[in-house]
């Protein structure tokens, strides 16, 4: 699955999460406080169950299954390195970094296929209730 969602679903960027927001809380502001609290819990809510839906409904958490099979930077495998990280100044043997976190750098050309997949899935999701 892609690494950079917040959640297992979650594919927005902290800019996009944030516009959101905004426009959730100018649209509330002029409503009664009371359908306020209630519009933002059901809104919370349906979130939630959005998510959690669409975690067990994923058809693949591997890599490959969403990267284009034509891709010339990952040939198809979704993944085109390794990223390190560090909590303190590395520390090198001759092969590997001894002090570093590592996690698959994923190539970009799964977005687009499991956008698609995740918009017709929330189309679904809202036409079953």
């Amino acid at each position: 699955m892609p690494e950079e969602q917040v959640s297992e679903v979650k594919l927005l960027t902290k800019e996009q999460l944030a516009a959101a927001e905004s426009c959730f809380s100018k649209l509330l502001e002029g409503v009664n406080p009371k359908l306020a609290e209630v519009l933002r819990k059901r809104y919370d809510e349906d979130t939630q169950n959005f998510i959690e839906a669409a975690e067990k409904a994923l058809p693949s958490s591997e890599p490959s299954y969403w990267a284009k099979s034509g891709c010339k930077r990952c040939y198809g495998r979704g993944i085109i390195g390794v990223l390190h990280s560090f909590a303190q100044p590395a520390q090198s043997t001759k092969k590997a970094y001894s002090n570093s976190n590592t996690s698959d750098k994923k190539c970009g050309c799964w977005i687009r296929p499991y956008r698609k997949w995740l918009g017709e899935f929330r189309l679904k999701f809202n036409e079953g209730r």
